[in-house]
């Protein structure tokens, strides 16, 4: 550590803290404020949300006004906040009580800063839930100001972060407005508003209903070919009567559909796709086979498939064949912590080479790669969102969506050229509002920079003017130790409160 501020010490951050360990049964206090760590925003220290204490069973941590609570579960997350009310929280929370040695408002920044989230991270422990305990996280070396100067510091932080918070939320609202802009040009193009003017200019020389036809035949001959090649690879002849063992998919109820436009009709998702399956289940490799990237969900950025960190597995022949994934397949976000991305789907045309995708996928098989981006389009609609909503399944923070809630969603289908015309308008649109997505995405990249660059000024004794007049900090932990190491003695010499049980005499 750099040379300290004039009155700072360097200090452990278990010797100022005040952890508290209090826990209770939800059931033998009143009904109060339940914080868990999805209620928490990383990186902000911000409360999302919360729920009732009465809908939870375990054991809870309880906390006052004021106290700071650290997410000690995936710390990188970087979930801190400083409640204004009493209530009780997840065991996952670190309960911390105000110290007459640390400002607990400036505890909180300091749990929040870069460098304690790199050391927590680093001394975590456990790879699918890593967890930093209390322990551990004590042996932080900090530099810590007098106290006076804590609550100046604390002043100017929030100061700052104020104004850095308006210039977030003006971020968030061309945010918001740009993909309501996406949401109604989708919508209009979806249900043939987009296209009204060209329909006239362009007569279709083919329907929507005449092209279902053609992707059923495709999609019947597609199951055919499967068939003959399980056949083949079993050396058998195919049975008397084998393809009336074809189940024809399900059209779609209209009765509650809106009207389409002229050439329109309406399809099933289950139509469209000629195969739908979950993904690989194996988390590890398979003695002698051969080293295939295995997509997770860490993978995928933005509806598009990330090639930047990929995961191998080694995987036998069969595997491979089974779980290959090709450009007219579409990827299905089947399970995710975040509700907003189950059901995404994924764009599969850049796939590289022998690719294969984990179980918390579901793949869709489509005919043509024309079906497959007029799949992903109306997946993006708010009539599939909200569709995928209702019939999602949530345990344990999990959320859930299976091939039966897929397959009878209904699907406008127009003419093939009109579904062509309707994708390039849709990629026109998308490519011209990139420049302002990724500006605003930069912008609050660079805003969450700033907070951190104000908290290593902070700790570093530059964001406000040291006063020669504090006591320093030195002095004060001076005499904590002194009452801390008085109260030890007081414990040891304190007589034992148990009564003493009188020997037996043995006659």
């Amino acid at each position: 550590m750099s040379a300290l501020p004039e009155g700072w010490s360097e200090v452990e951050l278990g010797e100022v803290w005040r952890e508290s360990r209090a826990r209770v049964r939800p059931a033998a206090i009143g009904p109060t404020n339940y914080i868990g760590l999805e209620h928490v925003e990383g990186g902000t220290n911000r409360i999302t949300g919360h729920r009732s204490s009465e809908e939870v069973k375990s054991t809870v941590a309880t906390f006052c006004s004021g106290d700071v609570l650290y997410g000690r579960l995936r710390p990188y997350l970087n979930k801190v906040i400083r409640p204004p009310e009493s209530g009780v929280a997840s065991t996952e929370f670190l309960v911390f009580k105000e110290s007459s040695a640390l400002a607990n408002a400036l505890l909180m920044h300091l749990l929040s800063s870069s460098g304690l989230v790199a050391y927590a991270s680093a001394n975590s422990a456990g790879v699918n839930l890593p967890r930093v305990s209390a322990q551990r996280l004590g042996k932080y070396r900090f530099p810590l100001a007098p106290l006076p100067e804590q609550h100046r510091i604390v002043a100017r932080i929030e100061s700052l972060f104020a104004k850095l918070d308006e210039g977030v939320a003006a971020l968030k609202r061309a945010e918001a407005n740009l993909e309501q802009l996406r949401a109604s040009v989708l919508k209009s193009a979806v249900e043939g508003r987009l296209t009204e003017q060209w329909r006239r200019e362009n007569p279709p020389e083919e329907t929507g209903e005449e092209l279902l036809q053609r992707i059923l035949a495709e999609r019947r001959k597609r199951w055919e070919e499967e068939q003959l090649a399980k056949f083949a690879a079993k050396g058998r002849k195919p049975p008397k009567n084998w393809k009336a063992k074809y189940k024809e998919p399900a059209a779609p109820d209209t009765g509650q559909l809106p009207e389409l436009p002229e050439g329109w009709c309406w399809a099933t998702v289950d139509q469209v796709v000629w195969a739908m399956m979950n993904g690989y289940g194996k988390r590890s490799d398979t003695p002698g086979g051969t080293p295939r990237m295995v997509l997770r969900l860490a993978d995928i950025r933005h509806d598009q498939i990330s090639y930047q960190s990929p995961r191998y597995l080694d995987c036998t022949r069969q595997q491979i064949a089974k779980y290959r994934l090709a450009a007219r397949d579409v990827l299905i976000i089947r399970v995710n912590g975040s509700p907003d991305l189950v059901g995404r789907m994924v764009d599969c045309r850049n796939t590289n080479g022998d690719v294969l995708f984990c179980d918390h996928f579901i793949r869709a098989k489509c005919t043509t790669l024309v079906a497959a981006a007029w799949l992903r389009l109306c997946s993006n609609t708010e009539r599939f969102r909200s569709h995928v909503e209702r019939n999602r399944v949530s345990t344990a923070g999990q959320h859930t969506v299976s091939q039966g809630v897929i397959l009878p969603f209904a699907l406008p289908l127009p003419p093939e050229k009109e579904v062509l015309t309707i994708l390039a308008l849709a990629d026109l649109l998308v490519s011209q509002s990139k420049p302002v997505e990724s500006a605003l995405a930069d912008g609050r990249v660079n805003a969450s920079a700033l907070r951190q660059s104000i908290l290593k000024s902070a700790f570093e004794g530059r964001l406000v003017p040291q006063d020669p007049a504090d006591e320093p900090a030195a002095v004060l932990l001076d005499r904590i130790r002194a009452e801390r190491a008085a109260e030890r003695n007081r414990r040891k010499r304190r007589p034992s409160q148990r009564k003493r049980q009188p020997k037996t005499q043995i006659a």
